[in-house]
């Protein structure tokens, strides 16, 4: 019967995962965004080098990690990569092999697509980089393309476009394509070798060749030549929320990093956040909640923000590993 006004606070109900180096080792961390239920994920062996990778699921609840955990090495001594993946509900880890080295590309769906470099293989060699699709509902792997290695790869709106190189032919062609996450359907949107793709755009990509740019709509297999390099080549890395109406993305001015909602329908922008080291990696933890890092010389943290208004609420002090912001050649 009281009629006292009583405030709750809610959060949302997925967990947050992060790399801390707190014990002196590198660790995989789950918690709720309001600090509490901390738990251990992934202990560390100790033989983690400091080129780990965490890759955390935009919108779903699963985790991906790169790193040396194993210990393996390869014939000349170097530490073999692990790929490692976790279901951060249930807190089950399961590895998806060894190799030279992996790079995770992005999520689509209920797939995680990377790049595997095969162990132990020749540098000259046409099929070296593999780009896997893994499905980890039906643990079922597609390979969707391999090469000697691949000039540029880029996922935008539940589609892969890649780029291979057309060094050591024998793998696939040396085109721009694109495919679904499943490999079913693949089509050339440039018949020539691109070296880079840049999303300028939420739908937009902009590709450069030895000698030319062209320029495509998300969605569709033309690609229009451009007069000249565009005024700006920043590829831009959009992470759309759950229910696909925004997507989130950071941008640099003057020396900060300002966070900005995209509203996916009216293709507007609208500040969220501006503050000196803010970078990725995003994840939204509901279609109104988002995860942000700062990375400054006072702290490295990462931070929930509500789109709805309000403080924006310190979660953990982080590692600040890498992740999944674009594609680089190593």
């Amino acid at each position: 019967d009281s009629k006292e006004v009583t405030k709750v606070q809610m959060v949302p109900g997925r967990k947050h995962a992060f790399v801390t180096k707190r014990t002196g080792k590198f660790d995989v961390y789950s918690v709720d965004v309001d600090g509490k239920n901390e738990k251990i994920l992934l202990s560390a062996t100790g033989s983690e080098r400091d080129d780990m990778v965490l890759s955390v699921h935009p919108n779903e609840e699963m985790a991906a990690v790169i790193s040396t955990r194993s210990g393996k090495r390869n014939v000349d001594g170097f530490l073999l990569s692990t790929l490692t993946l976790i279901d951060l509900k249930s807190g089950t880890a399961s590895s998806l092999g060894d190799s030279e080295k992996f790079q995770i590309v992005g999520w689509i769906g209920n797939r995680l697509l990377y790049v595997k470099i095969a162990a132990g293989t020749s540098a000259g060699n046409p099929t070296r980089h593999r780009l896997i699709s893994y499905d980890y509902e039906d643990e079922v792997t597609n390979e969707l393309a391999s090469s000697n290695y691949f000039n540029d790869i880029l996922v935008a709106q539940n589609k892969i476009y890649y780029a291979p190189s057309s060094a050591y032919a024998g793998g696939t062609a040396a085109n721009l394509f694109v495919a679904s996450a499943d490999g079913a359907t693949k089509q050339v949107v440039l018949n020539q070798e691109v070296w880079n793709i840049f999303r300028t755009s939420y739908d937009q990509l902009t590709a450069a060749t030895q000698t030319d740019w062209f320029q495509a709509k998300l969605g569709e297999t033309k690609a229009t030549k451009l007069p000249g390099q565009p005024s700006s080549s920043l590829s831009k890395a959009y992470i759309d929320s759950p229910d696909g109406s925004r997507s989130a993305w950071v941008d640099v001015r003057d020396g900060k990093g300002v966070l900005l909602i995209h509203d996916n329908a009216k293709n507007t922008d609208t500040e969220l956040k501006q503050l000196s080291g803010l970078t990725y990696p995003l994840r939204w933890m509901n279609s109104t909640t988002i995860v942000y890092r700062i990375a400054s010389d006072q702290e490295t943290a990462d931070y929930a923000v509500s789109l709805s208004g309000g403080d924006a609420k310190k979660i953990r002090d982080v590692t600040s590993v890498a992740s999944i912001d674009s594609w680089y050649y190593y």
